[in-house]
């Protein structure tokens, strides 16, 4: 599985919305645990929709943000990328809360 967040570079926190994500953590999960974390740049792409379509050429199963507009869902629930929104925090906490069931977001 992939598992992306919206990632703020500079703190590694989740970027407060994904329309302003500058990059995204990508982590490769097996057997429950992250075996490979990278961070990709999404300069350039200035709205939700292109970005979403970054994450499907990436083959991202989820995303894990904060704020998020609802042409961006649309385009998410399109592509299969299951949404877990209104996150805050650091990147890497999250995705343990994640992979323990623990993760606190919105659909």
């Amino acid at each position: 599985m992939k598992l992306a967040v919206a990632y703020n570079n500079s703190t590694g926190e989740v970027a407060d919305s994904m329309k302003d994500a500058a990059h995204f953590r990508i982590y490769e999960i097996e057997d429950g645990e992250v075996y490979c974390a990278e961070t990709v740049a999404a300069m350039g792409l200035e709205n939700g929709e292109d970005k979403v379509d970054m994450l499907s050429m990436l083959e991202t199963d989820a995303l894990i943000c904060g704020a998020v507009d609802h042409a961006s869902r649309a385009a998410l629930f399109d592509e299969g990328i299951e949404l877990f929104a209104l996150c805050c925090g650091n990147s890497d906490d999250l995705v343990d809360h994640f992979l323990g069931g623990r993760l606190d977001y919105e659909t």
